[in-house]
């Protein structure tokens, strides 16, 4: 099966900072590149008629600027990489012609930035990029651009891949796109959970064997969870994997993540969309949100297809 990789554009220096990664990943794995600029019809407001008219000389010249720059951007891609290429120009409202090439490319991975700005100032790091994680189980790569114009040439470390669990299978549903990705870079590996202290004392119907929340009930939840992760670990341990894990109490799961997403150079955090309980509920919800917002290193995202 041919394998490819799929990278978004946006027109601008700031989209450009994914293709570093795509590149890296594309000779590790032997994937072609499919790069994809999204051309929207240009309207003019018009405040006196109460509407908007298409207009198509300035559609036609934005039409052409976006043609010249991704023809630039494709030579330079090829200057760099002897796998195959790609570019293309589509139509339509931004998400839905992604998701619609997405379809018909099948790529292996999605590696896209995640606030660059377009010239009508799209940010990815909004509504397409929330849009793509909602609507799409390819695994998801962000990254967070740097200063400056993108360096294509350089090659992207990936030594540790630290994954975010809480102990339930949808959770878990990252690890094979994560130990896949981890496994061409040849990184190694760190399973964390997180352990957020119960806020309030009572019995919880949930979790009968805890009788009263409190120090007891957090030392018997932080127990648990690194019985689960070195269980986990020493499974994956028998793949010939190099996996480390690690249990975290915090109240604040988020800064705990990125905390310790500083510990270790290179580093690449992976998170499923679908984990339940105090890590992960949602990639959109309050916990994994603050971690797409304020990880300054490259992040997998995965939403499983059940």
């Amino acid at each position: 099966m041919s394998r490819s990789i799929f990278v978004p554009l946006d027109g601008s220096g700031f989209g450009e900072h994914a293709l570093p990664l795509a590149l890296s990943l594309a000779r590790r794995i032997g994937a072609s590149l499919h790069l994809s600029l999204v051309h929207e019809p240009v309207f003019l407001v018009e405040p006196t008629a109460g509407g908007a008219m298409y207009s198509y000389p300035l559609d036609t010249h934005f039409r052409d600027q976006e043609t010249k720059y991704l023809q630039e951007v494709s030579q330079r891609v090829c200057q760099c990489t002897t796998q195959p290429s790609k570019a293309e120009l589509l139509d339509g409202s931004v998400v839905d012609a992604l998701l619609l090439r997405m379809k018909a490319v099948d790529p292996e991975w999605v590696v896209l930035a995640t606030h660059g700005r377009g010239p009508f100032s799209r940010f990815w790091i909004g509504s397409v990029a929330d849009s793509l994680v909602r609507n799409t189980t390819v695994p998801l790569l962000l990254v967070r651009p740097g200063e400056g114009p993108a360096d294509i040439k350089r090659d992207v470390a990936i030594q540790h891949v630290l994954i975010c669990l809480d102990g339930s299978p949808l959770a878990e549903t990252v690890l094979e796109p994560a130990i896949a990705l981890g496994t061409a870079f040849g990184a190694d590996f760190t399973l964390l959970q997180v352990v957020r202290p119960p806020l309030f004392t009572g019995h919880d119907p949930a979790r009968p064997d805890l009788e009263v929340f409190g120090q007891p009930a957090t030392e018997q939840l932080q127990k648990d969870a690194e019985q689960y992760v070195r269980q986990l670990a020493e499974r994956l341990r028998k793949r010939n994997l190099k996996v480390d894990h690690k249990v975290v109490v915090n109240v604040q799961p988020a800064s705990a993540i990125l905390d310790q997403s500083q510990k270790q150079p290179d580093t690449l955090l992976a998170l499923s969309t679908h984990g339940r309980g105090g890590l992960v509920r949602a990639f959109l919800g309050s916990v994994a949100d603050k971690v797409m917002r304020g990880a300054t290193t490259p992040m997998l995202i995965y939403r499983p297809t059940k």
